[in-house]
């Protein structure tokens, strides 16, 4: 049982078949891409039942954009569930003792993750009982709240791989890279350093 456990916490973190790069990181792409989709489907629909066009725009586009939304809420729930999973393994994977800051931003990030899965399944549950999946306003307003969550969310996890290296530390020394031919451009354009170079102790994590 316990080399189970150990093998699925392997794959959950990306390390199978010789593979040691996390794939949380490519997963999240998907919710986070659905969840926005369906609440800009739901705006413009509302916005075409209020102010028509004509009436066939206002019959056919705003169910069709309903429609749309409703079935991208469905499609990001399926797939936040091993977004969480790998997520969840990401974070349990972070030294608490060498990185305090990395493993509150992680938890910070979870938490508003689950709410906006949270924010999703109750407007999938509220529309599927209405005519053509038409969203009451205050789904809409959710569905907004949940929209500043995710972009919010996104920017943590940006931080914690960034500043924290967050799931990549942890591959050690990779391939080396091919020389880069524009390898000089950052010095021709006399580009400035906007942020400060990673610590010593994010080398660490």
């Amino acid at each position: 049982m316990a080399s189970f456990t150990k093998y699925v916490w392997s794959l959950l973190l990306g390390n199978a078949a010789g593979n040691a790069s996390p794939i949380h990181a490519a997963l999240i792409h998907f919710p986070a891409t659905l969840y926005p989709i369906a609440f800009g489907s739901d705006l413009i629909g509302l916005a075409l039942d209020r102010f028509p066009v004509t009436t066939l725009v206002q019959g056919l586009g705003a169910r069709g954009l309903y429609a749309l939304s409703y079935y991208a809420t469905a499609a990001a729930l399926v797939t936040t569930i091993p977004a969480a999973l790998t997520g969840l393994a990401e974070y349990f994977a972070i030294n608490k003792t060498r990185s305090p800051e990395a493993k509150s931003y992680a938890f910070w990030h979870g938490a508003l993750n689950f709410a906006t899965g949270g924010i999703a399944l109750f407007n999938f549950l509220t529309k599927r009982k209405t005519i053509d999946y038409a969203p009451y306003n205050f789904n809409v307003f959710l569905s907004g709240v949940g929209f500043v969550i995710v972009f919010s969310s996104l920017y943590l996890g940006g931080h914690m791989v960034y500043k924290y290296g967050v799931g990549v530390r942890r591959m050690g020394t990779g391939v080396e890279p091919t020389p880069n031919p524009n390898s000089d451009l950052k010095t021709e354009l006399n580009v400035p350093e906007i942020l400060p170079k990673v610590s010593e102790k994010a080398k660490k994590i």
